[in-house]
């Protein structure tokens, strides 16, 4: 059975004065399913997942959740979206467990205080001051604090931010973690990688457009449709030789790796006669599909007309 659409947004549109922030944009989310936005700075990406919250109101277009309006839903049925906070407006000395208990108290019913610290890997910390706690203890102290009511769906914004790869990589963990409790999650990010692990659906924002809509499989397909070779060499192989080998578009050196990218039979024919002609000695040779990151170094974001 497939799954339920549960938010919907129409011809959403967003002005501030002569700028359209967000220009028309239309799609779907899932239930249960990991739907990330990403972009550059300024694509959109905060002021879409802003009317998604209720926080913003848009200029025109429609959009509904669970049926409601973000409006109406978070006035009469708040705990079932939850909502990331940010830094603004939290006490500085107040505890973490202090705050998680505040919050609490905000609902009806919520999950169990100790286990979401836990789980959240924060019981080091329980009895540590707000202010004391490092970026991405915050992060995570944030999604607990979202997650606390239960909710169906999780609005997440730039969560890793700022955080170094310690952080980003445990901010990852914990949205893997929503993801196996069969939350619904809407996130946004720059950081290609981490829609690429995550996502089951990806929308490429750019300049107020949506570009593209799909899983990775699919953008890499339609963005790049190339090969890449990964090869590993023992000797001095000039990075203006590789890229002039026929069907090569592209080429990445990392000391003495090589990745290629293009068309992948031409490329393969004429790396084993570079190899053999200047007696290099290939030590690895793999190919894969190109990473959704490789692909956007590539392809520009500006050079792709939405569709």
């Amino acid at each position: 059975m497939a799954p339920e659409s549960i938010i919907h947004v129409d011809k959403l549109c967003v002005q501030f004065g002569q700028k359209k922030a967000v220009d028309e944009i239309s799609f779907e989310v899932l239930q249960g399913e990991i739907f990330g936005i990403i972009g550059p700075n300024g694509a959109g990406k905060t002021t879409t997942i802003s009317c998604l919250e209720g926080i913003l109101k848009p200029t025109s277009g429609d959009i509904s959740i669970l049926g409601m309006s973000p409006k109406k839903l978070i006035k009469t049925q708040s705990h079932r979206v939850g909502i990331q906070l940010q830094n603004a407006g939290m006490l500085p000395r107040l505890k973490v467990r202090e705050i998680m208990e505040l919050y609490a108290a905000f609902y009806k019913k919520h999950l169990d205080i100790a286990t979401s610290i836990e789980q959240f890997g924060l019981s080091d910390e329980a009895d540590n001051y707000y202010k004391n706690l490092s970026g991405g203890q915050k992060q995570r102290l944030f999604g607990a604090l979202a997650l606390l009511p239960d909710p169906e769906i999780l609005f997440l914004d730039e969560l890793t931010s700022g955080l170094d790869r310690t952080g980003r990589h445990k901010i990852l963990d914990m949205v893997k973690y929503l993801k196996n409790l069969g939350k619904t999650v809407v996130f946004t990010t720059h950081y290609l990688d981490e829609a690429e692990l995550l996502c089951d659906r990806i929308a490429i924002f750019n300049h107020g457009k949506i570009l593209a809509l799909d899983s990775t499989r699919a953008l890499i397909r339609r963005f790049a449709g190339l090969d890449c070779i990964e090869l590993l060499i023992n000797g001095t192989a000039r990075i203006e030789d590789m890229a002039a080998l026929a069907g090569v578009k592209e080429v990445k050196q990392e000391e003495q790796r090589y990745l290629l990218f293009g068309e992948k039979m031409p490329m393969i024919k004429s790396i084993v006669k570079h190899v053999d002609e200047h007696r290099l000695e290939l030590n690895d040779l793999r190919i894969r599909e190109p990473t959704l990151n490789e692909v956007f170094d590539i392809v520009s974001l500006d050079e792709v007309t939405p569709g």
